[in-house]
Formats: structure tokens, sequence, C-alpha cells
């Protein structure tokens, strides 16, 4: 369940990490399988303290402005999917981010949470300018008396893997690589608005969709091969999708059309999510109608080709 801080109730038998865990990545996903191994076999909880907004969002940082790879409900759906019990939020504020690492350990996860065994990542640090590590948790561990375990860097063919890594990938267009760090393609959620119809004389009939979700990541412009998940079916449709500005009809505002292959049916206002498989090519402008038809059907051709395994 997701849990405020506000409403938790105290139990000491908690077996705990702490992060953002943005995507619930592979090596968030293995650091919980070892969690909720050690929780299970001390009839303890697993839980994950995590903060929302994201901490960047609030204190900023020198690498800029922060984009999500998921929204809270997205993180709590994938947790459950690995099996944890609960998913503490701490409303993170600017004057939360002025705790001191002791004080959040102590104050937070021994007094208010409760905590039997803390796992925390091989380069995690925790409050007032990152200033906590391993060595001050297995400190106040003894002090304490609950258990602290540390998770190693895991790597995908030789590289890191973690959000960041992840985020730059996305901004690079390497769904590739994105999928295999997630463990799944990349998602954006969005309702399928009012387009301008234009697709449909085309051949090529298109949901719209408007970008509403601001704070998550979005991938470099260009065509891509989708599946898109909508909402009241069981089955995944394949499809491809460009997400740019349509620069052939001199469109500016920056939007989201996905084709989908032998489907019909009306799904204005309906949610749907929009895994990112793979990228095909960039955003192009062309001559006009006849052009870039001719290129969408290149484009159908490579995507359904890609979707094969998909």
């Amino acid at each position: 369940m997701i849990t405020p801080l506000k409403d938790v109730q105290y139990h000491k038998n908690r077996a705990i990490t702490v992060g953002t865990f943005d995507g619930v990545h592979i090596g968030h996903q293995a650091l919980l399988k070892h969690l909720i191994q050690a929780a299970n076999q001390k009839n303890s909880i697993s839980t994950l303290v995590t903060f929302d907004p994201h901490p960047r969002e609030v204190i900023g940082s020198t690498k800029g402005p922060i984009c999500l790879l998921s929204s809270l409900q997205e993180r709590y759906a994938k947790l459950r999917a690995v099996g944890l019990d609960e998913m503490v939020v701490i409303p993170f504020t600017r004057s939360f981010s002025l705790k001191s690492s002791t004080e959040f350990i102590e104050e937070v996860l021994v007094q208010s949470i409760g905590c039997q065994e803390l796992w925390i990542g091989y380069d995690h640090h925790y409050g007032k300018d990152r200033e906590g590590g391993y060595p001050l948790a297995v400190e106040l561990g003894e002090k304490h008396h609950f258990k602290v375990s540390v998770f190693p860097e895991l790597t995908q063919d030789e590289h890191e893997v973690s959000s960041t890594v992840i985020r730059k990938a996305i901004h690079d267009g390497d769904m590739t690589a994105v999928t295999k760090m997630q463990g799944q393609p990349y998602v954006l959620q969005e309702t399928v608005i009012m387009g301008d119809k234009r697709g449909r004389t085309l051949g090529y009939p298109t949901l719209n969709f408007g970008l509403t979700e601001r704070k998550k990541c979005l991938p470099k412009s260009g065509v891509y091969a989708v599946l898109c998940e909508v909402q009241g079916e069981a089955e995944l449709v394949k499809g491809m999708a460009n997400l740019g500005v349509r620069p052939t009809f001199g469109a500016s505002t920056p939007n989201l059309e996905v084709h989908l292959f032998d489907y019909q049916g009306d799904l204005y206002g309906t949610e749907c999510r929009v895994h990112f498989v793979q990228r095909i090519r960039d955003e192009q402008s062309f001559d006009g109608p006849i052009a870039l038809v001719e290129q969408l059907q290149k484009d159908e051709v490579e995507a359904r080709k890609t979707l094969e395994t998909a």
C-alpha cells in the first residue's frame, strides 16, 4: 500500500530501503528482491521509504531540472509487481531537506516507522547535503539495534545502471538500452484527445496525445515502434508513433501521434500507455503528403519487423 508518513503505524519489524527509486530499474529490482527475501525470512514488512516530490525538484541541482521516469503511481505498481509490502511516502519539503542524516535515521526510520533491517545501495547518501552513508548507518544500527546491509553496484554490458543513465538514454532515443536497464520499455501514459484528423486522409489514422505528463522524460523526437496499452483491453496493440512537432504541416507544439496496426475503434477520451520499443528515424519535413505517405509505408514495414519479437 502507499502510506503517507503521517499515517504510518509504527512496527518494529520492518525491513527498509530508502530512495526515490525512479523508474524501478533492474538495479532497484535486484535490491528489492534481497530486501523482500530477508523480510520474509524474519516475518518483517518489506518497506520502501520514498519521497514526493523528487528531492531535486525542491532543492535543485547543478545538473539542472530533473525529468522523471515514473509517476508515484507507476512506481507503486512496479514495486507491487516485485512483491514489496509497503511504500511509505515522505512529502519532501525544504524544511525536511535540512534534517541531518542522523536525525533522518533516528527520528524517521527508527522512531516513526520502525526498523529491524536497513538495506542501502553501494553509493547511497542521505540527510542534509547527502552527508550520511554506509558507515553512519552501521554506527546507528549498532546504537538502535537494526542490521545494515549494502547492495553493490549493478552493471549492464559493463555500464552502470542508474536512473540518471536511463534518463540520458531516453533523451538520446536509445530505447533498446532503456528497456534493458528498466526491464521493460519506457512508457508515457496519456489520454487520447481530438486531433486535426489529417492522418486518416493519408491512410494512417492516429491517436493524438497532448503530453500532459509534464514531469516525465520525453524521448528524443522521431518515429518509434511502439506497443499501446489501451484502457480496458487485455492485449497490447502494435503500432508506430511520431513524437515531435510535425514540421511537414508547419506545426510547432510537441505532441505524440500513434498509428495502431490492424485496429478499429474510437478511443477519444481513453487513457493509453504507450511503450516505446525502438526508435526508427529522426522526425523529418517532407515536400508534401505523397512523400510523407511513402516514408510512412517504409516506417510501418520497419516497425512491424521490430515488433515481431516484442
